[in-house]
């Protein structure tokens, strides 16, 4: 039976769905061609009005303090734009409002099949020569993209895919499936060369094995300490880049550990001011066709999540994006749905050594703070962790 309900779903999830081809598009090397480089900003663009004329003319249950909190994130965001000359958060949370009262559920299984299809595409046209498949030489060895723009851009979409397909399996994995899980970190690492992305992949599988023990443990854990232990991540990381010396060994065993993402986070700091609105910073890493061309004195990137926020969108919006990553995990895990909480530290800690935290063609998980996910709580009827 068509409802308007079934309607609503349908037309968001369309939309969503070209903003998700399109910004998966743009992490690829079919962007290097102009032409492919214009379809995904207009999939982007056009996905994200048909997402939001689904929320204003089609949701019928919208709260007036939701509706102007929205809006009001909304125009932040717009101001944020017009000072940083990118529109991605804008665009990025056009999609995020437009999926309020959207099952996470649907967005997490759209989001599934159409990355793995994408993910296996692009390798595929990398390896019959079809796209660039772009070489990097590190410390003597070779690391190869497999059709992304840099080998960690295609390893954190390894971890983003593997991530949603647990949360929908609720990390009730077979033991097969958990030694794929091992191999694929294992290849993360030698193919890639992405070390810390292939130790979250190495996380993941051994939660799966020891499913029941840990979440026997984790869901009595109060919601208190692990939003606490969220904030200490997000605050360590910025700490630690904002202290990094050269001539402090533990300062250097951390930058070597993190692959010199605190010495460039450093020179972000001593380079740009700390703004309320945020401000344009022009980076240079060694992706695409372009990067592959510099040197390492050439090199300027900002890595962490939080620390790019911070400097490019600004302290408001920083603040805004921490308190509710904060005070999600808290709900959660006192509303006993114990594996969207671990899903969102998971992306914390990612968020410390990727830059994706904002990105909807990686982290899927920023659609779970509007949706619904009734179908997450940890109960005999509604989950299988205690089975």
């Amino acid at each position: 039976m068509v409802t308007k309900r079934s309607i609503r779903d349908f037309i968001y999830l369309f939309g969503f769905s070209m903003g998700l081809i399109g910004s998966f598009i743009l992490t690829t090397t079919l962007s290097i061609n102009n032409s492919y480089n214009l379809i995904a900003h207009m999939l982007i663009s056009l996905g994200a009005v048909i997402a939001f004329f689904s929320l204003l003319f089609i949701e019928e249950n919208i709260s007036i303090d939701i509706f102007i909190f929205c809006l009001l994130l909304l125009f932040l965001c717009f101001i944020n734009k017009s000072i940083i000359g990118n529109n991605t958060l804008f665009l990025t949370m056009v999609y995020v409002i437009s999926s309020l009262n959207i099952s996470f559920e649907k967005i997490l299984k759209n989001y599934t099949f159409i990355t793995l299809l994408l993910l296996l595409l692009t390798i595929l046209l990398a390896l019959s020569g079809k796209i660039m498949n772009l070489e990097y030489f590190r410390n003597g060895k070779l690391y190869i993209a497999l059709g992304g723009v840099y080998t960690t851009n295609m390893a954190s979409h390894f971890f983003y895919i593997i991530l949603a397909y647990v949360i929908l399996k609720k990390f009730n994995l077979k033991k097969f499936s958990i030694l794929i899980l091992l191999l694929i970190s294992f290849g993360i690492y030698t193919i890639f060369g992405a070390k810390l992305d292939s130790i979250l992949v190495l996380v993941i599988a051994i939660i799966s094995f020891t499913r029941v023990s840990f979440f026997n443990y984790f869901k009595k854990i109060h919601g208190i300490y692990l939003s606490l232990l969220a904030s200490i991540i997000i605050i360590a990381s910025l700490l630690t880049t904002y202290y990094f010396s050269y001539t402090n060994k533990v300062s250097l065993l951390l930058n070597e550990f993190f692959n010199n993402r605190l010495s460039q986070g450093r020179l972000a700091f001593s380079k740009y001011p700390v703004r309320l609105m945020g401000q344009h910073i022009y980076m240079q890493g060694f992706g695409g066709v372009n990067g592959m061309t510099k040197n390492f004195l050439e090199y300027f990137y900002i890595d962490n999540s939080f620390l790019q926020i911070l400097l490019i969108n600004g302290t408001l919006i920083f603040v805004l994006i921490c308190v509710i990553l904060i005070v999600k995990i808290y709900n959660f895990q006192n509303e006993e749905k114990y594996i969207l909480t671990l899903m969102l530290l998971l992306v914390v800690i990612s968020s410390i050594i990727d830059e994706n935290l904002l990105s909807m063609s990686y982290n899927f998980s920023i659609f779970v703070f509007l949706t619904t996910t009734a179908n997450y709580i940890s109960s005999k009827h509604k989950n299988k962790i205690h089975d």
